[in-house]
């Protein structure tokens, strides 16, 4: 059943090369089960709502091609403010230029790909400012310290934030989230912000 599993989620194994996660350098398996725990604790009923997915991205045969792909992707242009080319911003820097995320990206197993879409974005006064926010959060959440990027768009009806985290940090190496944070820690979090 979990051979079916995974071709259904995955199609043939031939499509890819997995790499299995090396259990000597990952401290803990999943980051975040403590602050996943509480996190129901951190939203009330009658706060701004905010709508996260999450997806998981494998390094596939291409390796870090598809990465770059989704880089280019959330850079596009007509996704800015002012219908222009979103631009990249990690924790400190705006304006970021990608090809650093890229190299530093190069020997990943996979990469968080976050989008948050506040319900009331467009009055928000700077997304940038909240994501910086709530990602010094997830860190603090999580113990260690991430490496991301993100993009602001503005190209639909809903304003919303791309976040791309890498799957490795420099104190452990490859980097797990547990599932609960992120299904409902992440969610609680930007909502508690908000």
């Amino acid at each position: 059943l979990k051979s079916l599993a995974r071709l259904a989620r995955w199609g043939k194994p031939a499509t890819f090369e997995r790499k299995r996660l090396s259990g000597g350098n990952i401290k803990s398996r999943g980051r975040g089960k403590g602050a996943a725990a509480i996190s129901q604790k951190w939203a009330e009923p009658s706060r701004r709502r905010t709508f996260v997915r999450v997806s998981i991205a494998p390094a596939r045969r291409s390796g870090t091609t598809a990465f770059a792909t989704h880089i280019v992707y959330i850079t596009r242009e007509q996704t800015d403010e002012t219908g222009t080319r979103a631009s990249l911003f990690d924790r400190d820097v705006h304006d970021l230029p990608a090809d650093g995320f890229k190299q530093r990206s190069a020997g990943d197993d996979h990469q968080f790909r976050i989008t948050l879409t506040p319900v009331d974005g467009g009055d928000l006064e700077d997304l940038t400012a909240f994501t910086r926010k709530l990602m010094r959060q997830v860190d603090r959440d999580l113990r260690t310290e991430t490496d991301w990027i993100a993009a602001a768009h503005f190209n639909t009806p809903h304003p919303h934030v791309h976040i791309v985290i890498r799957g490795k940090n420099e104190e452990e190496g490859v980097l797990i989230i547990d599932r609960q944070y992120l299904s409902h820690g992440l969610r609680h979090r930007a909502e508690e912000i908000l």
